[in-house]
């Protein structure tokens, strides 16, 4: 069982729990490393979900996907240093036409109620984790707020 790997996944919870409640997760990562867990292959990704809701996402217009996508691509060293992960292929920079149908885009579209941040490296660090949500959470407001267009550079 030791050369096995396992995922470790939180059940979902509003911004506004996490914003009162850091410590609970930054407890939770201290109790894991006291027993020993750690990430041991470079290759797995911290991955984030965020609600579509966020985005005001309505079926017939994908603008907000659209923007995001770009709002990504343009951000793409900031998320690198952040998420201590280069464009690879399990995270690659894609502008929405070819995000949306494309699991290994650094952001995910596929899912039905969540849109998926995955240009992160796996971490137990709480700091790391902590900046990885917050830079998800400042890229949908970026795009929410200018609103960029699949042209736009």
């Amino acid at each position: 069982l030791d050369s096995y790997g396992m995922e470790f996944v939180t059940a979902p919870f509003q911004w506004k729990w996490l914003g009162h409640n850091w410590c609970v997760v930054e407890q939770l990562l201290k109790i894991i490393w006291k027993y020993g867990f750690n990430v041991t292959k470079q290759r797995t990704g911290l991955h984030i979900h965020f609600s579509r809701d966020w985005l005001d996402y309505v079926v017939e217009d994908e603008s907000q996907f659209y923007s995001l996508a770009r709002c990504s691509v343009l951000n793409r060293d900031l998320i690198e240093v952040v998420g201590r992960r280069s464009n690879c292929s399990h995270a690659k920079f894609l502008e929405y036409d070819e995000a949306k149908t494309e699991k290994n885009s650094a952001v995910n579209f596929l899912h039905a109620d969540t849109i998926e941040f995955r240009s992160f490296k796996s971490t137990t660090d709480f700091d790391d984790i902590k900046d990885a949500i917050n830079l998800c959470r400042c890229l949908i407001e970026e795009s929410r707020r200018k609103k960029y267009g699949s042209n736009e550079v």
